[in-house]
């Protein structure tokens, strides 16, 4: 049998299972104590170095012990390493000059880092894998995948207990009514006819229609009423009513409105302080809008003023009108993390931007609410976060803003909510951003989020299905310029795959 030579140029290529045959130049059966480094070759293992005896640190007092660990890089000067223990602290190092740093924490701060106890007795409590942070300058963001985001509750809103009558123009001799339905009452007319103006001197004004309006409908309903210049304030608290007016030749001297109008023309010039109209769309819910009257002396009942943009109703799954909550719980949202300086730390909620406008319908709650945040990224000046099947950036540029600035348009710089919802379970659980978007990962797909435009904006943003390769939660992917590097786990081996972008939509 002739000689067979080969000529084997390194040993990098690590250990093989494979017959001989089968295994490529550079690889081995077995290695003992040794390393492949693809620049030096086959090296010695290193060995270790010797930190603590059992004696002075034991696995008993760990405090470290199942921890999530974070790193913070400020710059060359100031680079930090820390952790959040399963008690509920948070200690971080000096990666530097190795000295601990100063924890501060706010007022009900440390709740944000619970951690559930262990479902069966034998488990141990962990804090590894519940936490994701970001640091962004001077502030990293924790976020707790464990807790359940929570909004305001809502405030119940009753109709139909006002009304504003308006008096259009002045008409003698022809009477002016008011018809008033109490609950499921009788219609209750209140009628007033102006005099003939050459029969009074003064000739009567419009304060004087009004003021004779008022008194009619106070003494036969019981109702209390509010004068203004050009308008009547009508208010039955707790009792709803219905409300029909009269008045002039035409019948269009006097016009009426309880809740709802079509147009903000209709509004009136003078009325309460903090009255609510929906200006109402009768096409499509999402378009109609809510305003609320501000008067320029807010410690008067009302007056001159101004119509603003305000906080809607709407109805809840018992048909009881609320209005829309406030905002978010800052306490169930991510919290700051804030470097205040060289070695001191303080932990505190953020405050973030409440609802100001809208309604659930037509400014709806970001979909993380109710919900558990499970990772946090930053992407074309927008905090994100994803949860469940779904990817929420905030306002550009405003990372505490997750509401619409307005109900009546949608703005470039709003707010996105994204579902990625799939023919196979698609819970996201990290987001690597590249230049074509950002690539999102659940255990079985992955998706590209971008904008045909040359921005990201609400109306611009695309998510779509790029691939259907199996990816496992317990190790994010890393993104190492060229390629994102994902592992892919069974029961049996473990996968490596790297994932290259090739230009748009590859």
């Amino acid at each position: 049998m002739p000689a067979v030579t080969q000529l084997i140029p390194n040993y990098i290529g690590g250990v093989s299972r494979q017959p001989d045959a089968k295994k490529l130049p550079g690889q081995v059966r077995e290695i003992d104590n040794g390393y492949c480094d693809p620049t030096f070759g086959l090296t010695k293992r290193n060995g270790f170095q010797y930190l603590l005896t059992a004696d002075t640190y034991t696995d008993d007092e760990d405090q470290l012990k199942n921890a999530s660990w974070f790193f913070i890089n400020r710059d060359s000067r100031e680079a930090y390493f820390g952790c959040i223990t399963t008690d509920n602290n948070i200690r971080i190092w000096n990666a530097l000059d190795r000295k601990e740093a100063t924890i501060t924490y706010a007022e009900g701060s440390k709740n944000y880092l619970k951690v559930p106890d262990p479902v069966f007795p034998q488990t141990e409590k962990q804090a590894h894998g519940n936490f994701d942070t970001l640091t962004v300058r001077a502030q990293t963001f924790i976020v707790n995948k464990t807790i359940t985001v929570e909004e305001d509750s809502s405030e119940i809103y009753p109709l139909k207990e006002r009304a504003t009558v308006k008096l259009m123009e002045l008409v003698t001799d022809v009477p002016y009514v008011i018809t008033i339905t109490i609950g499921d009452g009788e219609p209750i007319p209140c009628e007033w006819t102006e005099p003939i103006p050459e029969e009074t001197d003064p000739p009567p004004t419009a304060s004087d229609y009004l003021e004779e309006l008022k008194k009619a409908v106070e003494q036969k309903t019981g109702l209390t009423v509010t004068q203004f210049a050009t308008s009547l304030e009508i208010e039955s608290p707790g009792v709803p009513f219905s409300i029909d007016v009269k008045g002039g030749v035409t019948g269009a001297a006097l016009e009426v409105y309880q809740d709802t109008v079509g147009n903000s023309s209709r509004l009136a010039a003078t009325t309460q302080d903090g009255r609510r109209v929906k200006i109402e769309n009768t096409t499509d819910e999402k378009s109609s809008y809510f305003v609320k009257f501000v008067a320029n002396n807010s410690e008067t009942d009302g007056g001159t003023g101004y119509w603003e943009e305000n906080l809607g109703w709407s109805e809840d799954d018992a048909g009881v009108n609320r209005l829309a909550a406030p905002g978010l719980i800052n306490s169930t949202m991510p919290h700051a993390l804030i470097n205040s300086a060289l070695n001191e730390f303080k932990l505190e909620p953020i405050n973030y931007t409440k609802r100001l406008v809208g309604s659930v319908e037509s400014n709806a709650a970001p979909s993380f609410v109710n919900e558990t945040i499970s990772s946090i990224f930053i992407y074309s000046n927008r905090l994100g976060f994803l949860s469940t099947e779904n990817v929420i950036l905030s306002a550009a540029a405003d990372f505490e803003n997750f509401y619409f600035v307005s109900a009546q348009t949608i703005v470039d710089s709003d707010p996105i909510d994204l579902n990625c919802t799939s023919i196979r379970p698609a819970q996201l659980f990290a987001a690597v951003p590249q230049t074509q978007g950002i690539i999102l990962f659940s255990k079985n797909e992955q998706f590209n989020l971008f904008a045909d435009g040359q921005f990201l904006t609400p109306l611009d943003a695309t998510l779509r299905s790029i691939s259907n390769y199996e990816a496992t939660d317990s190790v994010m992917p890393v993104d190492i310029g060229t390629s994102i590097i994902f592992v892919s786990k069974t029961p049996s081996y473990t996968k490596t795959l790297a994932m290259t972008t090739r230009g748009q939509d590859n």
